[in-house]
């Protein structure tokens, strides 16, 4: 099963990097306006990732949403244990900067930590997705850890063409309960 989900995270990030910029741009548009317009507006905590250049973009969406009076987290790395926590985004261009595998995230003076429990909405990235909602992210399992703490729905944001018919999971992966393409909103149907 490994070498399948390995095989299957490399097929569908080499897809990724080849789209052409400007479906990329257009993608990314359809995405945010999909998602702002399902965000449930008593969800005022969202925990959101902040996009690396191939992943469905959240730069935009963030800065909206903070426009919109919401309060947005982040992923922060914590060394000690090697993983992730939220912490609060006032300032995505004075706040951010590159972190552990280049992503980035909270300078260590932009640091406001909260806990998993106060968030509203998970949206998450991911590298496959199947309308179960199961999905493959990087192989490294930080979203999967934070997914387990968070007690809120959780959103996944991806191209459509990161959607299959079956990925196949192991037990300690979380799955998405929507997730938003370019195309359309899936409501994730548990088998």
């Amino acid at each position: 099963m490994f070498a399948t989900r390995t095989a299957l995270r490399d097929q569908i990030r080499r897809q990724r990097h080849q789209i052409d910029p400007s479906i990329r741009r257009a993608a990314n548009e359809q995405i945010q306006q999909r998602t702002l317009a399902f965000l449930d507006s008593k969800w005022v905590n969202l925990f959101i990732y902040v996009s690396t250049p191939h992943e469905a973009g959240t730069r935009i969406l963030i800065d909206t949403l903070l426009r919109l009076g919401r309060r947005i987290f982040v992923p922060a790395y914590k060394t000690v244990n090697d993983s992730y926590f939220p912490s609060e985004l006032k300032d995505p261009v004075h706040d951010l900067v590159p972190g552990r595998h280049g992503i980035l995230e909270p300078s260590p003076h932009a640091l406001r930590p909260a806990t998993c429990g106060q968030m509203n909405a998970f949206i998450m990235p991911g590298v496959v997705f199947d309308r179960a909602g199961n999905r493959l992210g990087s192989g490294c399992g930080y979203y999967d850890q934070l997914a387990a703490h968070i007690p809120a729905p959780k959103i996944g944001l991806a191209y459509h063409l990161q959607l299959v018919d079956h990925v196949p999971v192991r037990p300690e992966d979380i799955p998405v309960d929507f997730l938003i393409t370019e195309n359309e909103v899936i409501i994730c149907q548990k088998p």
